[in-house]
């Protein structure tokens, strides 16, 4: 037996005897995953460094150290102008702070940094047996992320009467039987635990196509969140279960999902996506992820 292989290994075709393969192209996906300043720093020292990155990362940095050094100039007059009869000219310059364009531009990476306490980001694949052998820095959302999609999906579906909502399991145990809401993520599974973004070219996502600036209303005020995202985000996935849905319930499911979206803020119309692949996967053909 191989390593971490159940011994019922051999039933679990008959405990899951429905596996489908799906593909999905989101219009526009967002990372939901929140950085810290330290990663931010990080982050933006890489954009910093790259020729490829958007332009607006850097042209916020730049933006933010022109006003360091307008600062730091207007706290310079003031002190120089009072003391100008009792200093001569070098210990006047002393008063007035001189930084370096370096050292400008360190106090604007921090302050951007700071300034991007609400910057969300997407998970990057590490090196570890963790990633499930997904490219090391390849961009990605977890499984989990997909089935709570689903999970809404059927929920609104069944509000809207696109798919019945009582009476869901066996039909010789009616003590079983269940809502649809509570019965779904009981029978219905992704088997993918990490999902890699891809280009409909089937290339690998290893960097966004740009961040959003958005304005975020608290109760503590208002605030400038930033957040990754990816246009044209191919997404492949498993799903398998013990009970036939008909074509036409998974229709209704995935058809009333592609308008709830996937990902981060979807209230904002973000992560909505079409079902391009979707077909039942013979036995030979299944694995786990």
């Amino acid at each position: 037996m191989a390593d971490n292989e159940s011994p019922f290994a051999k039933f679990e075709a008959k405990a899951w005897p429905f596996w489908y393969e799906g593909e999905l192209v989101a219009d526009r996906i967002c990372g939901g995953v929140p950085s810290n300043e330290k990663t931010a720093e990080a982050w933006i020292r890489a954009k910093l460094k790259d020729t490829r990155s958007e332009s607006e990362v850097k042209a916020l940095v730049r933006k933010t150290t022109e006003e360091i050094r307008d600062t730091h100039k207007a706290a310079g007059r003031k002190p120089e102008v009072e003391l100008a009869d009792a200093l001569d000219v070098e210990e006047t310059a002393l008063v007035v702070p001189q930084l370096t364009e370096a050292e400008l531009t360190e106090q604007a990476i921090n302050q951007v940094a700071s300034d991007m306490a609400g910057f969300n980001m997407f998970k990057r694949a590490g090196s570890g047996p963790e990633y499930k052998g997904l490219t090391e820095g390849v961009l990605y959302i977890e499984g989990r992320q997909l089935k709570a999609a689903l999970k809404e999906a059927v929920a609104v579906a069944a509000n809207a009467g696109k798919i019945r909502t009582k009476n869901w399991g066996d039909p010789d145990n009616a003590a079983y039987k269940k809502q649809l809401k509570g019965w779904f993520p009981e029978h219905v599974f992704v088997t993918d635990t990490l999902l890699p973004l891809r280009t409909v070219d089937g290339d690998e996502v290893t960097e966004p196509d740009g961040v959003l600036q958005k304005f975020v209303h608290t109760h503590r005020g208002d605030a400038i969140g930033y957040e990754e995202y990816v246009d044209q985000a191919v997404v492949r996935f498993h799903v398998k279960t013990d009970v036939e849905l008909t074509e036409e319930e998974w229709a209704m499911i995935w058809l009333t999902g592609q308008d709830q979206g996937l990902g981060a803020s979807r209230s904002q119309g973000f992560g909505t996506y079409t079902v391009t692949g979707w077909r039942p996967v013979p036995l030979r053909e299944r694995t786990s992820s």
